[in-house]
């Protein structure tokens, strides 16, 4: 005689799935897919000397930089594939016709830049800070054309730029911002502005480049199609002149990006405001949009007990699929 006690049937079928699940699961190390999305109290990991490599983490994302030198990369801990690499590659003062008259190379060999890091109860900050030596230059800013004459320096620039990077239960543990402040640049103009050009590179494995609205670009993955991490630049820098007068300047964007670019060299003009200021402070942002497979990975732990399962009775494939669903509908705790 068949059993039709709760032991039997779909009841038991379903307690199999479970046990199954539990094993599942025992095998495969939950914290390696689950603890960038959790955060919680995940320890900042850094190593730094003069002139070597500087990486933190937050347990969701990883901040590295290669050099003591405005290079760095922004990669997701739990997809190491989706990173973004970015260098500032120099200041130009422009002219009113859109024609460089000097520029500041940061990898100036006559360039030493230090880092200092810096760890807090919300995260940490990583400051890299230079005497930038500035040189008359020739070209066009648009295309991207200059480069450094051989005329002695008619000055330095002090340059700084700090990077905040969040606990993984901060607002926005996925994203650091950057500040860049600038000093004493010696104008050859006051009609002049200044601009600074921004290089981002991604793996052309993983993605390429497209634009994302007026002032900003994503990195849209090639296996989704789905934008994995963006770059953000803001739509005003503030400046400031020696009378403590401020003025907010506009900022425009020039590009060289084509279709499925994983390259881009973004130059910024800081214009709409005199020249002459002796301040002036920027804020762009770098930002991991979601750690990419990790959707498909929670998927796969779900339902590997659910395709065993599938093989017995219907009613242990409708509790998995409720698993699953109930899953689907829960955000990972980002604080985004």
């Amino acid at each position: 005689m068949r059993d039709r006690s709760p032991r039997g049937g779909p009841w038991r079928a379903l307690a199999l799935t479970l046990l199954v699940g539990g094993l599942v699961l025992a095998a495969v190390p939950l914290s390696h897919t689950l603890g960038a999305v959790r955060g919680g109290n995940t320890p900042l990991s850094s190593s730094a000397t003069a002139g070597a490599a500087y990486s933190w983490t937050n347990g969701l994302v990883r901040l590295s930089f290669p050099t003591v030198a405005p290079a760095y990369s922004l990669q997701s801990v739990a997809n190491p594939s989706v990173r973004v690499n970015q260098s500032l590659t120099g200041l130009a003062e422009v002219s009113p016709n859109g024609e460089i008259v000097a520029m500041a190379s940061f990898a100036s060999n006559q360039t030493r830049w230090t880092l200092v890091p810096t760890a807090g109860p919300s995260g940490t900050t990583v400051t890299l800070s230079a005497s930038v030596p500035v040189i008359p230059s020739s070209g066009e800013w648009e295309s991207g054309d200059g480069g450094n004459g051989t005329a002695p320096a008619v000055g330095n620039v002090t340059t700084r730029i700090t990077f905040q990077g969040a606990n993984a239960s901060g607002a926005h543990p996925q994203t650091v911002a950057y500040s860049l402040n600038l000093t004493t640049w010696p104008w050859l103009s006051q009609n002049d502005s200044l601009g600074i050009e921004v290089r981002s590179n991604l793996s052309t494995q993983f993605g390429f480049w497209q634009l994302a609205g007026t002032n900003g670009l994503d990195g849209i993955s090639r296996a989704s199609g789905a934008a994995a991490v963006s770059f953000t630049w803001g739509a005003s820098a503030l400046t400031a002149y020696p009378n403590n007068h401020t003025e907010d300047s506009q900022v425009d964007a020039y590009h060289n990006l084509t279709a499925n670019d994983s390259s881009s060299l973004v130059r910024l003009n800081f214009t709409a405001v005199p020249g002459n200021y002796s301040r002036l402070s920027y804020d762009p942002w770098l930002e991991i949009l979601s750690p990419e497979k990790l959707g498909s990975a929670l998927a796969a732990i779900v339902l590997t007990p659910f395709s065993l399962a599938a093989l017995f009775t219907g009613a242990a494939v409708v509790g998995a699929l409720a698993v699953v669903a109930r899953r689907r509908r829960t955000p990972p705790e980002s604080g985004l």
